[in-house]
C-alpha cells in the first residue's frame, strides 16, 4: 500500500473530525501516526493557501471580465504580477479548477470534408495495382490522402 504523506493524512483527519466530532484528536493522530506538530502545521498551511487562492480567484475573475475572456493564464499572470507576485503555475491551476481558461482562441480541429460533387477530371485506373515498369518515367502516379493524427 502507498505510504501517505503528512499533508494527505492531515486532510483526511480534518474531514473525519467534521464527521465524528465526539472522537478526540489524539485518537486520530495515533491511528494515522502523524505528529501533533505536523498536524497543526499542515492545518495552518492549508487554511492560509485556501484563503489566498480565494483572493486570487476574485482578482483573476475581475481581469477576465475586463478583457471579455480574451486573456489566457499567461497574460492573466502578467497582469497579476503587476500588483502581486504570483507564480504562473498557480494561476493556471486556479483557472483550471474554476473553468476560467480562455476558449476564444483555442485550436480549431480540421476535419476532412468530402465533396459530393466530383471536382476536376477523374482518370481511369490503368495500372490495376501493377506498379512494376520496364523503363523510368513511363508511369507517374499520385496519391492524395489526408490522415488526421490525434495524440492523447
Amino acid at each position: 500500500m502507498k505510504k501517505r504523506k503528512n499533508k494527505e493524512k492531515t486532510k483526511i483527519i480534518v474531514e473525519l473530525r467534521q464527521e465524528h466530532p465526539d472522537i478526540k484528536l489524539c485518537f486520530w493522530l495515533k491511528v494515522a501516526s502523524v505528529p501533533k506538530s505536523s498536524y497543526y502545521e499542515w492545518v495552518k498551511k492549508l487554511s492560509q493557501s485556501h484563503y489566498r487562492d480565494k483572493e486570487l480567484l476574485k482578482e483573476i475573475q475581475r481581469i477576465i471580465e475586463e478583457t471579455n475572456g480574451a486573456y489566457g493564464y499567461r497574460r492573466v499572470s502578467i497582469e497579476l504580477n503587476n500588483k502581486v507576485l504570483v507564480n504562473h503555475k498557480r494561476v493556471l491551476r486556479i483557472m483550471r479548477e474554476n473553468g476560467l481558461l480562455c476558449k476564444k482562441f483555442g485550436r480549431k480541429n480540421r476535419r476532412y470534408i468530402s465533396y459530393k460533387v466530383e471536382v476536376g477530371k477523374v482518370f481511369g485506373n490503368k495500372l490495376n495495382r501493377k506498379f512494376t515498369v520496364d523503363e523510368p518515367n513511363k508511369v507517374w502516379v499520385n496519391d492524395v490522402s489526408e490522415f488526421i493524427l490525434t495524440y492523447p
